[in-house]
């Protein structure tokens, strides 16, 4: 006897890509500010970041805070115990990347 065999069928479709999420950091042109407590007194600091205190700051400790990437952003650290300014600097974040202050005063 005679077998005929048949297929049917479509040629194979790739399947869609699936969209690389874009990070929160670039759709907000953000990044990572790290403070940080290393004071040679070992006491705690107050922080004021962009002008507002954000916390005692115990020796040891850090702080993360998102901020804008791409300008200046003025650190005080105080003396939690005199309340007088013992450092300060202007940190300017790149978009998606961190960078430490710390305090060693």
């Amino acid at each position: 006897g005679l077998i005929a065999l048949s297929a049917c069928g479509s040629s194979p479709v790739a399947p869609t890509p699936v969209p690389i999420p874009v990070p929160l950091c670039q759709t907000n042109s953000t990044g990572t500010l790290i403070l940080a407590n290393q004071s040679a007194s070992l006491t705690p600091r107050d922080v004021y970041l962009d002008g507002s205190f954000i916390g005692a700051l115990p020796f040891g400790s850090t702080f993360t805070r998102e901020v804008s990437a791409g300008v200046a952003h003025p650190v005080v650290f105080r003396s939690s115990i005199t309340g007088l300014a013992v450092s300060n600097a202007q940190p300017n974040v790149v978009q998606c990347a961190s960078i430490t202050l710390t305090n060693t005063f």
